[in-house]
């Protein structure tokens, strides 16, 4: 008979009805979420920045009760899923029971972070963390950086490291011996300009219940396409014994430079100076050693092409 009674009902104005009973079911439903309620909501906490001398077990995880005051879109939203917090620990207490924070404090960080929702209450009155003393020291960053360069290329100066130093924290068992940590390898192919690359911090080997508070670092250097040429200088010669006169020859040695093609081209003679120094107890009675002197910060290789110079001392 229900059936009857459908089918003979007008399948337009049917259609109208629904439309608009749907429409009155969104607009009841919209009033009601717009309006202010206090619900009840699980969220996990976080820790973050802990105190240098403190780490967290990593088995340890903490949840707390939070009562908000809010429309019921913005409560509707936090009861969707899980609900996650971070809490800073830089200002945790001690009692005899172990590391806690109070819900007032808890309550202060997380004011902001609420925005359009009041936070009524916590519960527990307070959070404890399974938390345990350690030692921190800050040790150098060794970076494990291979470059593939192009002919004629080369690194100026050395690789820049930043931050070249990071700080670790532990027990001193697995600590007290790392002094230099490294980076993981990682090899730049076909190099030929300035590069700066990203490079994960590499776990050391029995690192068990230690941190690393900074996950990577930044390896920077300097490359410059270099020539070289061949300068031929004269030869200064020191520490001549008083009564005597002391000649070399030859008077001039070359010296094979090396240096970025723009920083090449500028330099001279003048830029360098090479030296002969008579000693009495160490000269060989033919020949004294060459040394350079005096040489510009921005070359990258120098070789003298002879190392020893004849001499000849005479009395005046």
């Amino acid at each position: 008979m229900f059936r009857n009674f459908i089918q003979n009902l007008d399948q337009k104005k049917l259609k109208v009805f629904f439309v608009f009973l749907i429409f009155s079911f969104v607009s009841w439903s919209i009033s009601k979420l717009s309006q202010t309620y206090d619900s009840w909501i699980e969220v996990t906490l976080i820790p973050t920045k802990f105190p240098d001398s403190l780490l967290l077990k990593n088995e340890s995880t903490q949840r707390v009760n939070l009562r908000l005051k809010a429309s019921g879109f913005k409560l509707l939203g936090m009861q969707i899923g899980e609900k996650s917090e971070k809490v800073n620990l830089s200002s945790i207490s001690k009692n005899n029971a172990g590391y806690y924070l109070t819900n007032g404090k808890l309550k202060n960080q997380w004011e902001r972070r609420f925005s359009n929702a009041e936070i009524l209450s916590l519960q527990p009155d307070s959070v404890f963390f399974d938390l345990y003393q350690v030692q921190a020291k800050k040790v150098k960053v060794k970076p494990k950086l291979g470059l593939d360069l192009v002919q004629n290329y080369v690194l100026l100066g050395s690789l820049r490291v930043e931050p070249d130093s990071i700080m670790i924290k532990g027990p001193a068992s697995e600590i007290e011996n790392i002094n230099v940590i490294e980076t993981v390898e990682f090899t730049l192919r076909e190099v030929s300009e300035n590069f700066s690359q990203k490079l994960l911090i590499a776990k050391p080997e029995n690192f068990s219940s230690s941190e690393i508070l900074k996950s990577a670092v930044l390896v920077s250097g300097n490359v410059v396409k270099f020539s070289e040429k061949v300068f031929e200088l004269p030869i200064e010669v020191k520490n001549t014994p008083k009564g005597y006169d002391l000649r070399v020859f030859p008077k001039t040695v070359s010296l094979l430079c090396k240096a970025g093609e723009d920083d090449l081209r500028k330099l001279t003679e003048s830029d360098f100076k090479v030296v002969a120094v008579y000693d009495s107890i160490v000269t060989n009675q033919n020949a004294l050693r060459l040394t350079i002197e005096q040489k510009p910060k921005n070359t990258i290789a120098l070789r003298l092409l002879e190392n020893e110079v004849k001499f000849v001392l005479e009395p005046k």
